[in-house]
C-alpha cells in the first residue's frame, strides 16, 4: 500500500478526479441566475413587497447559492479526497 500510495500514477489519477470535480461543479455557473431570476419572478407575483424587502430576499438567494456551491466543491473535493 505504501508503495501504491507514493506511485505516480495516483497523483496523475487525483489530478485527472479534481479536474472533473472542477467541471462537475462548474455545472452550477447558471445556477445564481436561474436562482434570482426565478425569486425575481415570484417577487413580482407576491403583491406588496417593498423595494428594501425585494432587495434583502434577492441577497438571501444570492447567499443560499453560495452555501450549495461551496458545498458542492466541499463535496467533490472530499471525494477526491476519500478515493485517493
Amino acid at each position: 500500500m505504501a508503495r501504491l500510495r507514493r506511485h505516480p500514477v495516483l497523483a496523475r489519477t487525483r489530478e485527472m478526479a479534481m479536474t472533473w470535480a472542477r467541471q462537475a461543479v462548474g455545472v452550477l455557473a447558471g445556477l445564481e441566475d436561474a436562482v434570482v431570476a426565478g425569486t425575481r419572478e415570484r417577487l413580482e407575483d407576491a403583491a406588496g413587497a417593498s423595494a428594501s424587502e425585494r432587495e434583502t430576499t434577492l441577497a438571501e438567494a444570492r447567499g443560499r447559492v453560495g452555501l450549495v456551491r461551496a458545498g458542492m466543491e466541499e463535496f467533490a473535493r472530499l471525494l477526491v479526497d476519500r478515493a485517493a
